[in-house]
């Protein structure tokens, strides 16, 4: 758990559940049992958001944004 805090610090880490039958002939897969049930017990930490909005209206502003200058590169 400690590796992957430190990993996360400077990298986007996203864990991945493989269901299914054959997921305990995947190597590693009772060790990665093991950290999963160790994380879903754990407090979470992270970064709090930086703005107080969501990804959806950023990105709808960025497009906006972007959309305008578009325009005002094509006028001038």
């Amino acid at each position: 758990m400690k590796a992957l805090t430190e990993l996360s610090i400077h990298n986007c880490v996203r864990l991945l559940w493989v269901p299914g039958p054959g997921h305990s002939d995947i190597v590693g897969s009772e060790e990665a049992d093991k950290l999963v049930k160790q994380a879903a017990a754990a407090e979470y930490i992270g970064p709090k958001p930086a703005l107080g909005f969501s990804t959806i209206a950023v990105r709808s502003k960025v497009r906006q944004w972007d959309h305008n200058l578009l325009l005002l590169v094509c006028v001038s």
